[in-house]
């Protein structure tokens, strides 16, 4: 079998899958719920002799089979293809496809595509970016944290000045905590969830994060007004 084409498809300027997300969001579920079945019906046949072991081979799920049985699979839902794949067990094991994917399931590869294994350079980036914001997040966290304590603590520090500045900076920790929190539901996993649809908690949180923001410019507006004001009487 041909894993660089099989792994290439991916990559193809393809349509959404059945469920609403991209093939690879598509394939991560089928390999989860395949290895769980193989799970439970190697429990279920432990007493029975059979020759291949069930497999997952990046697009298709193949259960145990006894020596000289031909299995067939379905392609793959973003394919949109009715068509089937093919596997026989044998003595050395299951055999290579009978028909390819790519003629079983009428798709052309580009020889010219990598494996979606190799972590691409965008990647990389966004993993950096991620980072570096996360730290600086952090930092700014911390530091707001400890300044709106000493504002609340020390009683000459309290004027409507830093009665804004408290607010403004509340409104900067709640915009990081949201973006924490959004980051935990969102990227838990290394995998891609890109889906046309998205949990109850994910778009609860989405908005508190925009809210957030919002009351952010919000506060800025109203630092920037304050000074204004204070320097328009100073004149």
């Amino acid at each position: 079998m041909k894993k660089v084409g099989l792994l290439g498809v991916l990559l193809l300027p393809q349509g959404k899958s059945s469920s609403g997300c991209h093939p690879h969001v598509s394939l991560v579920r089928e390999e989860e719920k395949c290895l769980k079945d193989l799970l439970k019906s190697h429990k279920v046949i432990d007493n029975i002799s059979l020759n291949c072991n069930g497999m997952w081979d990046d697009l298709n799920c193949w259960p145990p089979a006894s020596l000289g049985e031909t299995v067939s699979q379905p392609c793959p839902d973003f394919f949109n293809s009715a068509g089937k794949v093919h596997r026989n067990c044998t003595t050395d094991g299951w055999t290579d496809l009978l028909v390819p994917h790519e003629d079983a399931c009428g798709y052309t590869f580009n020889e010219s595509l990598h494996f979606l294994a190799e972590p691409s350079d965008s990647h990389l980036y966004f993993s950096y970016v991620k980072t570096m914001y996360t730290a600086g997040y952090t930092l700014s966290l911390i530091s707001l944290s400890i300044a709106i304590m000493v504002f609340s603590l020390f009683r000459k520090l309290h004027c409507t000045r830093n009665h804004i500045h408290i607010q403004l900076f509340i409104s900067f920790i709640l915009r990081a905590i949201f973006i924490f929190i959004r980051d935990t539901l969102l990227f838990t996993n290394e995998e891609l969830y890109h889906c046309d649809y998205y949990p109850v908690a994910c778009k609860i949180v989405l908005m508190f994060s925009n809210y957030s923001i919002l009351a952010n410019y919000s506060w800025l507006l109203v630092e920037g007004h304050f000074l204004f004001t204070l320097v328009s009487l100073s004149f």
